[in-house]
This record gives structure tokens, C-alpha cells and sequence, in this order.
């Protein structure tokens, strides 16, 4: 078994993930193993949008190169098909294999990355495209450290409180975002899976397994209607939107008690965290009025 740490969990596997942070050998929290997998979930309960399934206790993954089954809370089960692309299959198991034990929790995920600071996380989120990832890079080009790039666990920990646990050290950026930002060398080694033009950059120097506590929220969004980037302050209904819209792995919330906590959680953090949007050009790279805007949010 190889040992390591991923969204707050000690993850026990069977197969080599060389994506996570190893550790010593502890009692896992999840367990990845390959072997035979349901062909389908039986139960009333169970959700079915054809190639993935659902229950409050079960998940059930199918694709071409492998069929993922999760349950539990604490167990993966790969069942690996002929021709399988390893690339692929790990990134599956770590998106949505990890974030289906982490639901069946009850655990509560954010579609967000997060710098470290000495105030808290400044977490930094929004849709698909709005350069949350680059924008991410170039603040570590800039001196500051990463803390996760694609997803946090939230963890309430008192009344005053949200932290949040990083998901695994690497960075993902598109090749539009690699010219962007000025990085000359990069390998096909790094390509997150074959024939797509994406690639992961390690964080794992002075990666942080420890729950942080989350300081402000930075929703970034694209409009091609401006010249340059503005912020502005969201609160009570749009700050709640701003931050639910980034829940992540959504379908997996089937049952009132998952949408429940989710609720709370949401509340606590727009309860306590400043919220608040930014709203850039489409084309113009605008990076560094996009840092300056954050730090002078951080700073006042």
C-alpha cells in the first residue's frame, strides 16, 4: 500500500498517485483498491444519469477506461478496463472519486483555490474560465504562497469560525494560461491526460496539510463589456450566491441532510468573511490589476 495525504484524509492505495503528498503509515481514513466493481447500484434511493449513479452511502463512476465505486465514506474500488490511460484514470479517482467519499462524509466542498497568508486563506474562486487558476500562478510568481488550486474542504470548527483543508498539491493550467503567465518550460510529463492541452505544476514546497482558517473570498468573473478590472463588495443574498454557485461536485448532494449542512456552512461563512467580486476584461491581461485589487482588500 502507498500512503498519502488529500483533502484532509490519509488515503491508503493500492496504486501508485504520485499527484498527492506521501506520508508515514498511519490508520487510513480511505482505502483505494482495484478489483470487481457493481455493474450497477440497486435500491430505491439510488440516483441514475446513466454513466454515474448515486446513493446517500454509494457512487458508482463508469467510463471507458475504468469503473470507480465508492461507498461509505472510506473505500474506492478501481475496476480497470483494457487500455486503460493512467493519466486519466488517477485524475478521475482524485476529482471524483475522492469527492464522492468526501459527500458521503458529509464533508462540505468548495470549486476554489486559496493563497496563504498571515490573516487567513484569501480564497479565490468563480465559473469555469474566469481565471481562478491563473490568476492563483501568477500570485505565487509574485511571492506568495499557494495553498490549493482547484478544491477546498471546509471544515467548521466553532461558531466563529470556517477553515478549510486543501485538496492535493498541484496546480492546473491551460496552454492560453501558460503563454499568459510566461512559463517557458513545460514537458508533456506534466499534460494532466493525453490529447488535452492541460498541464499540473507540483506545489508540494511547503504545502500545507493543516486546516486553515479562510479570511476573504475573491469571486473573479469574466465581461467583455469592461476595459479593465473593478471590485465590489457582495453581500446577504449575492454573496450567498456567489459563494453556493461554487459548490463543488453538486449531484452528489442527494439528500436533505448533504443540502442542510451545505446551507449552514454557507451562511457561517458570508456570517463572517468578506465577500467580494471581481469583474475583468475578457481578452487583456489584466494580472497584475487583479493582484493589486486583492491586496488592497488584504492590506486595508
Amino acid at each position: 500500500m502507498f500512503h498519502y495525504w488529500a483533502y484532509g484524509m490519509c488515503v491508503a492505495s493500492e496504486i501508485e498517485l504520485p499527484e498527492l503528498l506521501p506520508i508515514e503509515i498511519q490508520t487510513p481514513d480511505c482505502i483505494v483498491k482495484v478489483g470487481p466493481t457493481p455493474a450497477k447500484l440497486e435500491g430505491k434511493d439510488v440516483i441514475d444519469k446513466g454513466h454515474i449513479q448515486i446513493s446517500p452511502s454509494q457512487f458508482l463512476l463508469d467510463l471507458p477506461n475504468c469503473r470507480y465505486y465508492a461507498k461509505e465514506g472510506n473505500e474506492i474500488t478501481l475496476e480497470i478496463k483494457d487500455a486503460a490511460d493512467e493519466k486519466s484514470l488517477r485524475l478521475f479517482l482524485l476529482t471524483n472519486g475522492l469527492a464522492a467519499i468526501l459527500h458521503q462524509r458529509n464533508k462540505v466542498l468548495l470549486h476554489a483555490g486559496a493563497i496563504q497568508t498571515d490573516k487567513g486563506l484569501i480564497v479565490i474562486c468563480g465559473a469555469s474560465g474566469a481565471g481562478k487558476s491563473t490568476t492563483l500562478h501568477y500570485l505565487k510568481q509574485n511571492g506568495y504562497q499557494v495553498f490549493a488550486d482547484d478544491v477546498l474542504v471546509l471544515d467548521e470548527v466553532n461558531n466563529d469560525t470556517i477553515n478549510a483543508y486543501a485538496s492535493y498539491p498541484i496546480l492546473k493550467l491551460w496552454d492560453d494560461s501558460i503563454e499568459k503567465l510566461g512559463i517557458d518550460t513545460i514537458s508533456e510529463e506534466q499534460k494532466l491526460r493525453e490529447h488535452v492541452a492541460k498541464y499540473r505544476f507540483s506545489i508540494k514546497e511547503n504545502f500545507s496539510t493543516r486546516a486553515e482558517p479562510i479570511y476573504a473570498i475573491f469571486q473573479l468573473q469574466k465581461n467583455e463589456e469592461v476595459q479593465w478590472p473593478t471590485i465590489t463588495t457582495l453581500s446577504g443574498f449575492n454573496a450567498f450566491t456567489a459563494v453556493h454557485l461554487q459548490l463543488y461536485r453538486t449531484a452528489l448532494l442527494n439528500t436533505a441532510e448533504k443540502n442542510k449542512r451545505s446551507f449552514a456552512v454557507i451562511s457561517k461563512i458570508i456570517e463572517k468573511t468578506p465577500i467580494y467580486q471581481i469583474t475583468r476584461p475578457s481578452i487583456t491581461n489584466t494580472l497584475e490589476a487583479i493582484k493589486n485589487l486583492i491586496e488592497s482588500r488584504i492590506d486595508h
